[in-house]
């Protein structure tokens, strides 16, 4: 039976949430739809299964993600989780960079894009960055945007310039900005 691309979408990010909150059930409703949750069936559903085990999905070091001045969805919290979560996993697996200690930073999100540019202080190089990584406080800083794909892209990308500057201190430009680009652009489908 193929899934509608609504449906596939809830699972894996159902999937991915396992590690954050702890169970996931699947089950049939009266009506016949499918449905999962974090919390067994409300009526005791005969043929509930409970999921977790096959989901588990750990983020391997600490990090905060801060939404400023709003209420951040569950599934877009995971979706930000998984993304800087194979950042990492590409970084220590593909290119054998080993972290010394936990490169714990945060990912701070503002509502609009005003606070935002304030919180930087003007701009961010001339108005023509939607996001950056602070140093200095060690943040990656962006605003909730109109379509979530890009603010993804750009929260992967700053969160890539995190892990770097955490590992090596100061990075060559290209390698800093050509990493971030090449993470900016990755797709996450579940563990994949």
């Amino acid at each position: 039976m193929k899934l509608p691309a609504r449906a596939a979408s809830l699972i894996l990010t159902l999937g991915c949430m396992s590690a954050a909150q702890g169970e996931i059930y699947r089950w049939t409703d009266p009506e016949g739809r499918l449905q999962f949750s974090d919390r067994p069936p409300p009526n005791g559903e005969s043929d509930a299964q409970e999921l977790s085990q096959r989901y588990v999905a750990e983020v391997p070091f600490s990090f905060e993600i801060i939404p400023d001045g709003y209420q951040m969805r569950p599934d877009t919290r995971v979706k930000v989780q998984v993304a800087v979560s194979k950042i990492h996993d590409v970084l220590n697996s593909r290119l054998g960079l080993r972290f010394r200690t936990d490169p714990s930073f945060r990912i701070r999100i503002f509502k609009a894009e005003e606070s935002y540019i304030n919180y930087a202080e003007g701009p961010p190089l001339g108005g023509l960055a939607s996001g950056y990584y602070s140093p200095q406080r060690n943040e990656a800083v962006t605003w909730r945007q109109h379509n979530f794909e890009k603010m993804l892209e750009v929260i992967t990308h700053e969160a890539n310039h995190a892990l770097m500057h955490h590992r090596f201190g100061k990075v060559p430009p290209w390698l800093d900005e050509g990493l971030s680009e090449y993470f900016e652009r990755m797709e996450v489908f579940g563990m994949a």
